[in-house]
């Protein structure tokens, strides 16, 4: 009778220690999240109960983490009511060795009491306009210029900050899109030629039109301006060497500013060059014009080639702005900042490591009316951008992140975030410019 007391008790205690230990290790959650009719739900965020941690996102209603057990977590949804989830093993749940399943149902929200809110959201759209698909857009003073895909036709239409319509113009061409240059000017672009545009108090108005090539031989090589003095740079075709140069408008000298060169990427591309050469003259030497198999080869070598020559390098992101009276050089080579007065003298030199974020999108944007400077980040399907200190190369003030997944054409003017965005799991929608106050 004793030795029986004793084994219950034993394996009492073995039960007792393999359920803390069960409680202490971890598992595989995979979790999938349906709505009421048993269609899966995307986008659903999953966070720590506390909501102070983001652990994923369904894709096709799945999402899987890791977590000790017991525990819980958050679901947060746009369009779903939050909900809380317990993480435990219980009948109801299929468990296997280290995994964990669970389904969930969310219930549509109701927005009957929430009109107030959603006017809110609506407010952010810069053109509230249903059918018209914003191709791009730039800035003019305190108006913005639209350019417009509505039906077949391509309009621009100035809007001022409400969004009420100043005057356009229809317009043809192919490949159309608006360029502001160093000195503000904004140009219709087209596929072969370039339209410088004026403005007036109430309208606006295409200038004679001049060839693509006269542009690429004159203003695309300046990259910023104050009055009548330029920063002009050239560049490599790998991007791995760029030259900056100051001169006046009016005048054909320039004066050496800074040279950033990355040597070896660029030894690096030529070994590479030489080598590709070398098997695309030997590739085709042998092929025929019969003979699909070898004509197909060398396509496949300069598909190689293009790829390799994209994944091998990032080029230089080397930026210059004007702001102040000063040209500021970003070096993102070197990790510094250079302020040279307008003539081009060198007025000091401060060190940054913003751009060493893993989440660092290679974009810096400068705000239209206050010269300020932010720099871009990624997380996940989001941007947002945070202002640099020019004081001391380091990040200032809190982060301003999108309220869309990948937006484009990211610009700044007046402490508002502008951007472009397409709902592309809608059918038929309008790419839209939306705009979020940063400050």
């Amino acid at each position: 009778m004793s030795r029986l007391v004793i084994f219950c008790i034993f394996f009492l205690f073995c039960c007792a220690q393999s359920l803390k230990a069960q409680e202490n290790s971890w598992y595989t959650i995979k979790l999938k999240v349906e709505n009421e009719f048993g269609n899966p739900v995307n986008d659903a965020y999953v966070f720590t109960a506390d909501k102070n941690l983001f652990i994923g996102a369904t894709r096709k209603g799945l999402v899987y983490f890791e977590s000790q057990l017991p525990n819980k977590v958050s679901l947060s949804h746009i369009s779903y009511q939050n909900k809380e989830l317990k993480l435990e093993v219980n009948p109801e749940n299929r468990f296997s060795h280290d995994t964990l399943f669970l389904r969930v149902r969310l219930s549509k929200k109701s927005y009957a009491l929430s009109e107030v809110e959603i006017r809110a959201k609506k407010n952010n759209l810069v053109y509230p306009n249903e059918k018209a698909y914003v191709r791009d857009y730039a800035f003019f003073e305190n108006t913005t210029l639209l350019l417009l895909g509505i039906g077949n036709k391509a309009v621009m239409r100035l809007v001022n900050v409400r969004g009420e319509s100043i005057d356009e113009l229809s317009v043809s061409g192919k490949q159309l899109k608006l360029l502001q240059d160093c000195f503000r000017n904004i140009h219709l672009v087209s596929k072969d030629s370039i339209s410088q545009i004026h403005f007036t108090d109430t309208s606006f108005s295409l200038l004679n039109a001049f060839s693509r090539a006269d542009y690429e031989n004159s203003l695309m090589h300046c990259k910023a301006s104050i009055g009548q003095f330029m920063v002009v740079g050239f560049e490599d075709k790998d991007k791995q060497d760029i030259r900056y140069y100051t001169k006046r408008e009016d005048e054909d000298e320039q004066k050496k500013l800074k040279r950033i060169h990355d040597q070896k990427t660029k030894s690096t591309f030529m070994r590479y060059d030489q080598q590709f050469k070398a098997m695309r003259t030997g590739a085709i030497s042998s092929a025929t014009a019969k003979n699909r198999q070898q004509l197909s080869s060398i396509r496949d070598l300069d598909r190689s080639y293009d790829f390799f020559r994209h994944v091998l390098s990032d080029p230089l992101y080397c930026p210059v702005y004007s702001s102040k009276q000063t040209f500021i050089l970003f070096d993102h080579f070197v990790d510094s900042i250079s302020f040279y007065s307008k003539e081009g003298k060198k007025l000091k030199q401060i060190s940054m490591e913003y751009h060493l974020n893993e989440n660092w999108n290679r974009q810096l944007l400068q705000d239209y009316f206050s010269g300020d400077i932010y720099s871009v980040y990624k997380q996940k399907n989001r941007l947002y951008v945070q202002k640099v200190d020019l004081n001391k190369g380091e990040l200032a003030a809190e982060q301003i992140e999108s309220q869309h997944p990948f937006p484009s054409n990211l610009k700044i003017r007046d402490g508002k975030l502008y951007y472009l965005y397409q709902d592309l799991q809608v059918r038929s929608a309008p790419q839209r410019l939306y705009a979020i106050e940063i400050n």
